[in-house]
């Protein structure tokens, strides 16, 4: 604190004597042609000190501000924004299974609509290192996080090149889409897991519960905004959830033995709606015939 006002001081003080030394020098000069070109260029270098002055000190206000900004973003925000991102990750489930049963309904002749694909990716920026830069062991584990992340967005981008290649042999399609259905759960119960590594107010179970009901949230959102939509007459294969780190790792620490029950009961109905139209009557998953 005591440095800064120390450099906001300086600074004003600097220019308060540039331009007193610049008053006096124009004062006491006559003007005879060298004098002129003298108190020219005396005075385009005040110009100029005045101006790096100025810019050193905007410069110096930008920087603090953004200092300031930063420590704004407490762990409390980190938590909101990983909650979001559970979030995002069911959804990421419900649509990527979609796809999963709209492909096999169409026994892989057409794909999926790439935006449906890129939607799933997760930002990384979403994890803000340098509120855990004051600890090893916390920036080590969330570093590893945005790894997790970056890793997940590449396989959505080998995905989204095999399902549109014709020639890609449809087992490799099929390793793509299970892949992307594991990745959801893995992820969540990670960044779970990662808030109470760096946060020592919570506990597994507590996060669990808040991230649970935020999906549960999503679900019966989805629900009410699509009532009057137009449903899924394929094909249906009930998910089957065990071994899904939403069940295992998340749900069972409330539901214990019943959650597998709870979790497939919202999630089959989310991922039927999103196999269905939307409320202008287009398919919610748009899929593309191969030319």
């Amino acid at each position: 604190m005591l440095n800064n006002l120390w450099t906001d001081t300086i600074a004003k003080q600097r220019l308060y004597e540039i331009s007193t030394q610049t008053r006096a020098t124009a004062e006491n000069t006559t003007f005879g042609m060298i004098d002129t070109w003298t108190f020219i260029f005396a005075l385009l270098g005040a110009i100029i000190g005045i101006a790096s002055l100025w810019y050193t000190y905007k410069t110096y206000q930008s920087q603090k501000e953004t200092a300031n900004n930063t420590r704004l973003l407490t762990l409390d925000a980190q938590r909101d924004l990983f909650m979001d991102l559970v979030r995002h990750l069911y959804r990421n489930l419900v649509v990527t299974y979609a796809i999963k049963t709209k492909l096999n309904d169409c026994h892989f002749k057409k794909y999926p609509s790439e935006i449906h694909l890129l939607k799933l990716k997760v930002p990384v920026e979403d994890i803000h290192l340098e509120v855990f830069s004051d600890d090893n062991k916390n920036y080590t584990y969330m570093n590893n996080l945005c790894l997790l992340f970056r890793n997940y967005n590449m396989e959505i981008d080998v995905a989204i090149k095999h399902f549109c290649n014709k020639e890609m042999d449809n087992e490799i399609k099929e390793n793509d889409i299970s892949t992307l259905i594991i990745k959801p759960g893995l992820i969540s119960y990670r960044i779970l897991d990662a808030l109470v590594h760096v946060d020592k107010r919570l506990n597994i179970k507590k996060v669990c519960e808040e991230a649970i009901d935020i999906i549960r949230q999503s679900h019966e959102k989805n629900i009410s905004e699509n009532r009057f939509c137009t449903p899924w007459n394929g094909e249906y294969k009930e998910y089957d959830a065990h071994g899904d780190k939403f069940v295992t790792n998340i749900f069972s620490l409330v539901y214990g033995n019943e959650a597998q029950h709870f979790f497939t009961e919202l999630f089959n109905q989310d991922a039927r709606i999103e196999c269905g139209k939307n409320s202008a009557n287009g398919e919610k998953i748009s899929m593309i015939d191969f030319s």
